[in-house]
């Protein structure tokens, strides 16, 4: 969990709205990202969404490309693997 703060800190929200999962659009990226940050000591910390969260944006942005600089997700969808091996390199954060 830890690499996972460390790089969604440096990571500035999309300009529009997203998909976060299928069903599941954020309308509002800023405030989005601004309860993210609330890290650990958050709400959505003690609900385990954040978790569950940050690993669904590694999925959609983390392999090289910002949050800033998309438009959305990446064209084909995402690499469902990405988020595991992520977390499989931090160990239990």
């Amino acid at each position: 969990m830890v690499r996972l703060m460390a790089w969604f800190e440096g990571q500035p929200p999309p300009p529009v709205a997203f998909a976060l999962h299928p069903g599941q659009q954020v309308i509002d990226p800023a405030r989005f990202f601004e309860s993210l940050r609330d890290g650990p000591e958050g709400v959505r910390a003690r609900s385990r969404a954040l978790r569950d969260d940050l690993l669904r944006l590694w999925d959609l942005y983390g392999r090289g490309s910002t949050c800033e600089a998309l438009d959305g997700p990446p064209e084909g969808g995402s690499d469902p693997e990405a988020a595991s091996r992520l977390e499989a390199s931090e160990g239990t954060g």
